[in-house]
């Protein structure tokens, strides 16, 4: 291996924690050139060690998406220092790391925001909750609402099924080893990308990809499509593909859920009552068309239906009546 990790551990020589930290800081600050990529494939590949303990280091820095303030000052033998094994919260405010075994344990992000530890397996959430899942190679899944993955990684293979709901997946390069994602009978393939899939009951797939590049095997005796970035894709019925252009600002729209949130830009009440339903047990109930038409523009908590429909009320002078399982919106 080249002298691209440079960090010294107290006996002399870098740790495998602390290589794979540094691995990790170098590729949140940039991506590496032909030569440290092969550096970074060969270290992964010469000791089964080497890739629990970068995914370790991924799934850290993933949770604070401010890995490149951390910079080449990191150390991460403090970071990683030895602790009895135990569950502990994440003192945000401090941004302390506390270790569990040598594992970065449960994480309060706030807002309904948590964070489940690396592992194959199946993971969910309940609704109006949002889970960051640290994968065994080192690739991140951010599970919305009410949504269930089922993971299976091998030596060979990186798969997740997406049995309900809505994911972001941060995918992580391993080479000749795409992930997987099953929809249904759809499958889709990447390699380092990052995309957002959801699955729909009445309209079949959503998919966006934001980096990289997803290949979409929609079955069905249909054609593979190969999807680039910055385009969205809807995978419906038989022969049923539809994809258009998504520019930043309405990415980050469709993508608001990750902080909580809920982005409108000209949809109708009756969609915004369809949509806040996947977030609260207390719905929202138009029975009004003419109410159930009018539009709305903003962005607005996901887990607080209540607040919205006190707006929109406001907004348009509409009666409102809340009960504790439902928000009701008529004409005044």
């Amino acid at each position: 291996m080249s002298n691209n990790v440079a960090m010294v551990g107290r006996n002399g020589k870098p740790s495998i924690d602390e290589v794979a930290a540094d691995w990790v800081a170098r590729l949140d600050r940039g991506s590496l050139n032909a030569e440290q990529s092969a550096d970074l494939e060969a270290w992964l590949a010469a000791d089964a060690r080497h890739f629990g303990a970068y995914a370790r280091a991924r799934a850290v820095f993933a949770s604070f998406d401010r890995a490149p303030a951390l910079g080449p000052q990191f150390d991460p033998a403090q970071f990683l220092q030895a602790n009895e094994p135990r569950d502990e919260v994440l003192d945000s405010s401090r941004r302390r790391f506390v270790v569990g075994g040598a594992l970065a344990a449960g994480l309060v992000l706030g807002g309904g925001v948590g964070f489940a530890a690396w592992r194959d397996g199946r993971y969910s959430t309940a609704i109006g909750e949002v889970r960051r899942v640290p994968l065994a190679d080192g690739s991140v899944v951010t599970l919305n609402t009410a949504t269930r993955i089922k993971v299976a990684f091998s030596s060979a293979v990186r798969r997740v099924e997406l049995l309900q709901g809505e994911a972001m997946f941060d995918v992580s390069r391993r080479a000749g080893i795409p992930l997987q994602v099953v929809i249904g009978a759809v499958s889709l393939l990447a390699g380092e990308a990052k995309f957002n899939v959801r699955s729909e009951r009445s309209r079949g797939v959503n998919l966006l990809v934001s980096s990289g590049r997803v290949d979409v095997y929609p079955g069905g005796g249909r054609q593979d499509v190969r999807v680039p970035a910055d385009v969205e894709m809807q995978i419906g019925g038989v022969g049923d593909l539809q994809r258009q252009p998504v520019g930043p600002a309405q990415a980050e729209r469709k993508l608001a859920w990750r902080d909580g949130m809920i982005a409108f830009q000209g949809e109708t009440l009756a969609q915004a009552a369809t949509e806040f339903a996947r977030y609260s047990r207390q719905h929202i109930v138009i029975d009004d068309p003419g109410v159930a038409s009018r539009t709305v523009t903003g962005l607005f908590s996901a887990t607080n239906p209540a607040g919205f429909a006190r707006a929109v009320a406001t907004s348009y002078d509409l009666h409102l009546k809340i009960t504790s399982d439902a928000v009701l919106l008529s004409a005044a």
